[in-house]
């Protein structure tokens, strides 16, 4: 269109479908291409930002050394095993009273539980966004298509939710979700696209 137009040289267009969509509606289409429920949290911007400063903090060896003695049940074995960890152990004995000894085990042993399946949810490590990628999200703003309507006689092809419906049947093909499923095999509606 702007190729063709007498008033298009020199200009500047922004396209977009008619109603604008929010960045939750967005990212729900793929959670649920995906076949997923309510794994999007909300957090304000403010929030985001600590959870990743948070996470991105310099940690102590000791904190890491924990961490991995918890994650491989395998290394946790073979340093039990140690002739170090059995002088620890045998000193503990001598040092501190059964009470304590009883309450360091259970810390020793809610550390040695097995980590739960990766795909429980309650286990799964959040996706960080970086401060910069926060802002733009947090952003509002709406692309107007009013100028590209009044110029190029410009009108929307797709809507959102069928845009994201080709979308998934795309990602279906080229197997990035799973199956086709025999529905999403029927050709496009010509006249769907026209009134879209």
């Amino acid at each position: 269109m702007a190729a063709v137009k007498k008033q298009a040289p020199g200009e500047a267009f922004l396209i977009s479908g008619d109603s604008p969509v929010t960045w939750r509606e967005f990212y729900r289409s793929y959670e649920q291409m995906l076949g997923l429920s309510d794994r999007l949290v909300s957090l304000s911007a403010s929030e985001a930002k600590a959870l990743y400063l948070r996470a991105k903090k310099v940690k102590s060896i000791l904190s890491e050394v924990r961490a991995l003695v918890h994650e491989l049940p395998d290394l946790r074995r073979r340093l039990l095993s140690t002739r170090e960890v059995a002088f620890i152990t045998k000193s503990a004995r001598r040092l501190f009273s059964h009470r304590v000894r009883s309450r360091l085990k259970r810390q020793i042993r809610v550390y040695g539980q097995t980590p739960a399946p990766a795909d429980d949810i309650s286990q799964e490590r959040p996706h960080l966004l970086d401060p910069a990628t926060i802002d733009f999200h947090a952003a509002k703003a709406r692309v107007r298509i009013d100028k590209a309507r009044r110029i190029l006689d410009y009108q929307p092809a797709f809507d959102f939710s069928h845009g994201m419906q080709l979308t998934e049947r795309w990602a279906r093909w080229a197997n990035l979700l799973g199956p086709i499923h025999p529905v999403l095999c029927q050709p496009i509606r010509t006249d769907k696209l026209a009134a879209g």
